[in-house]
């Protein structure tokens, strides 16, 4: 049976102000940079094992990387011309902290589910300022063949939670 509110529900989705970047997107030009760091922190960790195995005895804070989508002046509009063909567009973000939600009036999100997303946002130009994926997104779901892309900037994976390099998205 048709259902006209199914139709017109929106799809939301929250991240916690706490996720936000752990997972960094970043554009293929620092692939070379993102598979150096990710050897930095691995090593980095390993050094700084706590005796008794339980945590570290020090903290590494990851380097900015040389190429962002913001240096290279990707769009909003380009960046969800080249992720919406392969993943679903949110109709609204937000994010909070504890019951404290607000609506994110500069960014958007694509994805499969509210754990399985990419998140973007853009300054006053609509230049993209920071990408990443919700905590819990594995990229190997988007870098299947069938999300393989072909515009020049694809992205590689940046993050301060693992310790290994995502998928590239293009070849």
């Amino acid at each position: 049976m048709f259902n006209l509110q199914s139709v017109l529900a929106k799809r939301e989705i929250y991240f916690h102000e706490d996720d936000y970047c752990q997972q960094e997107l970043l554009p293929r030009e620092a692939l070379a940079f993102a598979d150096a760091e990710i050897k930095k922190i691995g090593e980095f960790a390993n050094a700084h094992r706590a005796p008794d195995g339980a945590g570290w005895t020090d903290v590494y804070v990851r380097q900015k990387p040389p190429v962002t989508f913001r240096t290279i002046g990707m769009t909003k509009e380009n960046f969800g011309t080249i992720i919406s063909p392969h993943l679903p567009p949110f109709d609204l973000v937000y994010t909070g902290y504890s019951s404290y939600r607000e609506r994110c009036r500069k960014a958007a999100a694509w994805g499969t589910s509210q754990h399985n997303a990419l998140f973007a946002d853009w300054d006053d130009e609509g230049i993209i300022r920071m990408s990443g994926l919700s905590s819990s997104t594995q990229m190997k779901n988007l870098s299947s063949p069938q999300a393989k892309l072909s515009q020049p900037s694809a992205c590689c994976t940046h993050s301060s939670t693992s310790i290994g390099l995502g998928a590239i998205l293009a070849s």
